[in-house]
């Protein structure tokens, strides 16, 4: 069994003509080491970075739509029927396009409507 220094000075064996590496040395050396803190932006790091970024941005956004979420449902809660009715109005007619506060009569029903929306080019 070799010691210490001697696995830590290991390289990997190459090809004489080629200059290819043969044989990979396994274990804790000055290569390997070197190998693993040294910074080659291939393609597959490339996308690998690419998607950590991807990751992170995803996290930020999930984390800005549920607090928005969350405010609503605590704004529609919080303020008994009345602030709930106009929270909903307000929602609906802002789909519309007309933006209106219509508090009158707190029994009418809400209606909902139905947006069509044409995706085809």
């Amino acid at each position: 069994m070799s010691n210490f220094k001697e696995t830590w000075e290991k390289t990997d064996e190459v090809c004489s003509n080629c200059n290819q590496v043969t044989k990979r040395v396994r274990g804790i050396t000055r290569q390997n080491i070197k190998r693993l803190f040294s910074i080659k932006f291939e393609l597959t790091e490339m996308l690998i970075t690419l998607m950590l970024i991807m990751l992170l941005l995803l996290a930020f956004a999930y984390m800005n739509e549920t607090k928005t979420s969350r405010d609503w449902i605590e704004s529609m809660t919080s303020g008994g029927i009345n602030q709930c009715l106009m929270v909903c109005n307000n929602q609906c007619y802002a789909l519309t396009g007309n933006i209106t506060n219509n508090l009158e009569n707190v029994n009418q029903t809400i209606t909902i409507p139905k947006l069509n929306f044409n995706l085809s080019t």
